[in-house]
């Protein structure tokens, strides 16, 4: 895949995550798949932590808070010239509470 989109699009049919929330907003992927973002749009600066299934471990609809800090963000679009790619199976957790969007597609690695 190429890692530069700017002129050209993005490649393939993407999704996205929205919160308000100091959440888990993208799970892990499972096995063999990683998340690759590609823009975020954020109210306010905040960070995100990874969530994998080594390192975190929380009940149904809460949040454990495990994972170290692997992207910090400012306000108003990121405008991404080249995706962020997260390590196999690795989830993103938002680190505060803000209104975010996060659009990611998922990767064979």
């Amino acid at each position: 895949m190429n890692n530069f989109f700017r002129e050209s699009g993005i490649p393939i049919s993407s999704s996205t995550a929205s919160t308000d929330a100091s959440v888990d907003l993208i799970a892990p992927p499972g096995s063999g798949k990683a998340i690759v973002i590609v823009d975020i749009l954020s109210h306010a600066i905040t960070s995100f932590k990874d969530v994998s299934s080594a390192n975190y471990v929380a009940p149904p609809g809460a949040s454990a808070g495990l994972g170290d800090i692997i992207l910090h963000v400012g306000a108003g679009a990121s405008n991404l010239s080249s995706p962020i790619k997260l390590a196999e199976n690795t989830g993103l957790q938002q680190d505060s509470v803000n209104k975010l969007t996060v659009v990611y597609y998922i990767e064979e690695v």
